[in-house]
């Protein structure tokens, strides 16, 4: 590679991930080889239990099945500098993506408190409706969000 490549180039030196059965990328590449399946099927009683409508047990096109993450009831408010009360109204997806971002960091063998250099993290998500779906409908919650968040 000639020096004007090496300019722009980026090394990819840390991964992490959270999926159903794996709480880590390892174990997600251990499912994967070993053809695990990691989907949760659950019954009747068990979809009810959560909330659903029973009605939509009816529709043939709805399946019983979903991708289960575990610990996500770990998260460590504090170690991000996130208050208790703004910690349950995170979204769930935003906080294992702060754990994730964390994780890669620590995967590639940074410590971001003592490097002297910069240090990136590229992370993805999709849309969360988060927001939209569970605390929007409730303004008692919405009421309580901090100042930078009253725009709702």
């Amino acid at each position: 590679m000639d020096e004007s490549a090496m300019q722009n180039a980026i090394a990819i030196i840390g991964i992490a991930g959270r999926f159903p059965k794996a709480n880590n990328i390892d174990a997600f590449w251990q499912n994967l080889q070993a053809g695990r399946e990691c989907i949760s099927f659950f019954s009747d009683e068990d979809v009810i239990a959560s909330g659903t409508d029973p009605a939509f047990l009816q529709n043939p096109q709805f399946v019983k099945a979903f991708g289960v993450l575990d610990d996500i009831e770990l998260f460590d408010a504090q170690f991000f500098g996130i208050s208790p009360r703004e910690a349950k109204l995170l979204d769930p997806q935003h906080r294992l993506f702060l754990e994730c971002a964390w994780e890669a960091l620590e995967h590639a063998g940074y410590d971001s408190e003592r490097y002297p250099g910069r240090i990136s993290v590229f992370a993805g998500t999709n849309t969360s409706t988060y927001l939209f779906r569970n605390l929007i409908p409730h303004d008692v919650l919405c009421l309580s969000l901090p100042t930078a968040l009253k725009w709702l």
